[in-house]
């Protein structure tokens, strides 16, 4: 045991291949702490560094008393000298392979992000993260190469690369949120080093090159051969395509153009879905009732979630007609539309989520879109860099307060327009469950707290607009299920077509929907089946043309991958437990 203490703690031995790697990570994770408190915070990787740090700290200081008790006896009353000889190792072209190792996860996450990643954006990713393993494996263990081990530095910054580029994996695996396990994480850290360090000699040199490339191989390959892309139902058609219902305006003149405001509230459903989690929200719909709006309780989207959703609503189609958040963004055809018979166009929201990666195409818009925030490049770097994939990323750059959105909304509802306007303002009230990882313990309680302050917000937006605009169309609505059965927001691939219920789909693909149509003769065209008829149902309605109906899309769910590959068709469940029989039952 001695000899072994006397080994290690050897200053020419110490110094160079302990120390100063320790020293060299407390440098990456420094590194990366300055980064990530740069841009976001309450993330991941942000306490893993904080912890990895303190951790390293102490460790260091512990070492070095221990060090400094042997130099003392060994050194300084022994006499022993301590012979400190040129270290620095041969810099080994080869070992630039190691740099693949955290790269794999990348690759991953880029081919699950290309329905929202241009082409250059999809290298400035890539080109991102392929500088920052060097950095960390070949670089600085170079530029340190003089003071310390540069494999033992090269292995750290492998390992500790590879850490921070999985912690997203590791997140969505273990139910991370904010905060990850660091017992897990600091034995996911020396696993990688030492499995690394023991590979990375002569030896075994060549072993591990063939593994790093097999895990680099089997990264790209499995994503390309699994199903579990968020949007893989859909083929993108181009941009320039045109749709029937634009085919079928054309040349039309309105019969009247009333303001239209679409109101919606993220993951709002009807109170048959509600009740499944013990909730009871009929008061609220019989306050819409009692001001004069339409019910439509049976409703569901075609697509879940947000995007998938909404932006086939503002296509009244299946096709985003080219970038998905084109039609959620102000460029939809519905918008064009609105646009060519004199509408303005208005979108208020309470972030920047509908305009990443393309702006605003609104005639006005609230937040202010900045240039910097709608790059999808930067926006994934950042989400990897976290630690975590949210369904809004924690950015420093922090959108303007609930309370500024709701009072910006309500300026526009008294604000008069020469023009009729379109207004569509999404609320992020009562929102979903986490989109990683499964449900949280108390899921379904606070959604229901939000659900309360989504109600509180609608009645205020109601009202506002009756007082200032009572002969306008105003659309209530909610966007997809709020994901709380289950596993939450992951697909269901844990459950057999067979065991989706009612109730999993409901929990997915329910959609509120409520209208107040300033006239009477609204019912000879009101035949809404999903969410995705509304605007045709609208636009039927201002034109007087019952044959607008006629481009409504097929009824049928697209996303099946979130309920094990069941649907809807026309209202009617195929597959599951209630196969063949209504989405929604009768309701009073």
């Amino acid at each position: 045991m001695l000899q072994i203490l006397k080994k290690y703690l050897r200053t020419e031995f110490f110094l160079p291949k302990i120390l100063i790697p320790l020293i060299a990570l407390t440098l990456y994770s420094s590194l990366i702490l300055i980064i990530i408190n740069q841009y976001l915070y309450e993330v991941v990787n942000f306490y893993f560094n904080v912890l990895l740090l303190r951790t390293l700290v102490i460790i260091i200081i512990f070492l070095m008393i221990i060090h400094s008790g042997f130099f003392i006896i060994f050194n300084v009353i022994k006499g022993n000298k301590v012979v400190l000889e040129n270290i620095r190792e041969k810099f080994d072209l080869s070992e630039l392979i190691l740099a693949f190792l955290p790269l794999s996860p990348i690759i991953v996450y880029v081919l699950n992000n290309l329905d929202v990643l241009e082409i250059k954006e999809t290298f400035m990713v890539l080109i991102f993260f392929i500088l920052f393993s060097i950095l960390f494996v070949n670089i600085l263990p170079f530029l340190l190469g003089k003071f310390g081990s540069t494999k033992t530095m090269s292995s750290l910054g492998a390992a500790f690369a590879f850490t921070i580029t999985s912690m997203p994996s590791l997140s969505q695996e273990f139910n991370w949120i904010t905060i990850g396990d660091f017992k897990i994480q600091i034995l996911f850290i020396v696993t990688s080093y030492f499995l690394i360090r023991l590979l990375i000699e002569k030896r075994t040199k060549k072993f591990l090159y063939v593994i790093i490339l097999v895990n680099f191989l089997v990264s790209v390959i499995t994503p390309i051969l699994s199903k579990d892309f968020e949007f893989t139902e859909t083929n993108y058609t181009t941009s320039n395509e045109k749709s029937d219902l634009i085919s079928k305006v054309d040349g039309k003149s309105v019969s009247f153009t009333p303001n239209i405001y679409l109101l919606v509230y993220e993951s709002y459903v009807p109170n048959e879905t509600l009740l499944n989690y013990g909730i009871d929200n009929e008061q609220q719909q019989n306050y819409l009732s009692g001001k004069g709006f339409t019910i439509y309780p049976k409703t569901y989207s075609v697509g879940s979630p947000t995007i998938p959703s909404m932006s086939r609503v503002f296509n009244a189609s299946p096709s985003y007609y080219g970038y998905i958040r084109r039609g959620i963004s102000g460029d939809g055809i519905i918008h064009n539309i609105l646009k060519k018979i004199g509408y303005k166009t208005v979108g208020v929201f309470p972030d920047n989520f509908m305009f990443q990666g393309v702006g605003s195409n609104y005639d006005y818009s609230y937040p202010e879109v900045r240039e910097e925030n709608l790059n999808e490049d930067k926006l994934l770097i950042l989400t990897i860099l976290s630690g975590e994939f949210r369904f809004k990323l924690g950015l420093k750059d922090l959108p303007p307060s609930h309370e500024q959105y709701i009072e910006t909304k309500h300026s526009y509802f008294e604000k008069g327009f020469k023009e009729p306007i379109f207004l569509y303002t999404h609320s992020d009230l009562p929102g979903h469950a986490v989109t990683h990882g499964g449900c949280r313990p108390n899921e379904i309680e606070l959604y229901k707290d939000d659900l309360l302050k989504a109600n509180l917000e609608m009645k205020k937006d109601v009202n506002k607009i009756i007082e200032n605009d009572p002969s306008s169309i105003i659309i209530v609505a909610g966007d997809h299920g709020p994901y709380l059965s289950n596993n939450c927001f992951t697909p269901l691939d844990n459950k057999d077509i067979s065991d989706i219920s009612r109730f999993d789909i409901q929990d997915r693909f329910a959609t509120f929907l409520a209208i107040r149509w300033p006239t009477e003769d609204f019912e000879r065209y009101d035949d809404i089946v999903v969410l995705q008829d509304l605007f045709p149902v609208v636009l039927s309605y201002i034109f007087n043309d019952e044959a607008l109906l006629d481009t409504k899309i097929e009824p049928i769910i697209l996303t099946t991958e979130k309920i094990s590959g069941a649907s809807v068709s026309n209202g009617i469940i195929q597959g599951g437990t209630e196969d063949g029989e209504p989405l929604f039952i009768d309701v009073n």
